[in-house]
């Protein structure tokens, strides 16, 4: 149960984050322009490693994808400590 709730959680923080960079990124042009950069890097990545052997296409998929899950994982584990930070504020405060 308690891992069906923390899943729960984890999907909550994470669309509440999405909203979140979706509103910085309308307010913020640079923000924006950094992301369509990444994109046009990521175009170029994929073309460099379509050159590459299977297994070290794999290693850096997967090197890729792992830092990008562990960015996210660290998003979401930032998210609960300020709010659990912001909790703990409150109750000092009465």
């Amino acid at each position: 149960m308690a891992t069906e709730y923390e899943g729960l959680v984890r999907n909550l923080i994470g669309e509440l984050l999405e909203y979140n960079f979706r509103k910085i990124r309308e307010a913020d042009p640079d923000i924006k322009n950094r992301e369509k950069r990444i994109v046009q890097l990521s175009s170029e990545v994929n073309k460099i490693t379509s050159c590459l052997d299977e297994a070290n296409q794999k290693i850096i998929e997967e090197y890729i994808n792992g830092k990008y899950k562990l960015s996210w994982d660290y998003n979401i584990i930032s998210y609960i400590y300020g709010f659990k930070d912001c909790l703990q504020l409150i109750k000092e405060l009465k």
